[in-house]
């Protein structure tokens, strides 16, 4: 009988925690992080960050809007799911406890962590009553975290009490790992190609600068001198002329864009 129950113990441990239907979605999400990974430039950050989820259990990337955060989180996620891991893609607290699996190598991945533009007062109110229980989890070796935060949000003094996120901490803009110019020349080549060149001494006015790369690749009709320069006041330029035409869709992309840093 002891056998049999600890038969029954164990094939219950090795089935999914996870509902099929969303294992379906994080999987179909997770061939289109492999698709855009194509594209992305390995750099300092990123094997440091990797590094960083390999020995600890919790590790939180910040950095400000565009420079690579969640490109650096998606490109992580995939190399550990190379590793044997199995990539939950989670929004909130309770579905770390939800699908965690004692058994099966895990990592729980968050991107905007705790807010966008500024931290979010509902989110922190959903871990204060399980912040105990997530700590135990990770305490269990096969179990990892990895989110990416916004540095306003992870700097705000309400932050502190999300205490397991602010010990193993990458920030994507501290010297050690902050975009080098070999590695600003590659991102400029892969998505200006020959026009990179042209824009490569502007390549330090902004923080965002990988973000301004990708945005002047799919508008490549603005001018490209004027918008590495002067990006804000391009789409100021830009939305002025939108709104003449009443093109509302538009209007509001841009508006997000004028958001890069």
């Amino acid at each position: 009988m002891a056998e049999e129950c600890k038969e029954l113990r164990t094939k219950h441990l090795d089935q999914s925690t996870v509902p099929w239907n969303l294992k379906v979605q994080f999987r179909q999400i997770l061939d289109q992080w492999k698709k855009d990974d194509v594209n992305f430039v390995e750099t300092r950050a990123a094997k440091h960050v990797l590094e960083f989820i390999r020995k600890h259990s919790c590790v939180t990337i910040t950095a400000s809007s565009g420079v690579g955060k969640t490109a650096t989180l998606r490109h992580v996620v995939l190399k550990m799911i190379g590793d044997g891991y199995d990539a939950l893609l989670v929004t909130n607290p309770h579905e770390i406890v939800q699908f965690f699996n004692p058994n099966q190598k895990t990592l729980f991945v968050i991107d905007n962590f705790c807010g966008t533009y500024y931290i979010n007062q509902s989110d922190l109110n959903n871990w204060e009553p399980v912040m105990r229980r997530v700590e135990v989890i990770i305490q269990n070796k096969l179990t990892k975290i990895i989110v990416a935060c916004r540095l306003q949000v992870f700097k705000d003094e309400r932050f502190e009490s999300l205490s397991i996120f602010k010990h193993r901490v990458c920030n994507l803009l501290s010297d050690d790992l902050c975009l080098s110019q070999t590695e600003k020349q590659s991102i400029a080549e892969l998505y200006l190609e020959t026009k990179s060149s042209e824009i490569i001494q502007y390549c330090d006015l902004y923080n965002c600068f990988p973000l301004l790369c990708k945005l002047y690749h799919d508008n490549s009709e603005l001018n490209i001198t004027d918008f590495f320069r002067n990006p804000y006041s391009v789409y100021e330029a830009e939305m002025e002329q939108l709104i003449k035409k009443k093109a509302l869709h538009k209007i509001l992309c841009l508006g997000v864009m004028c958001h890069v840093q």
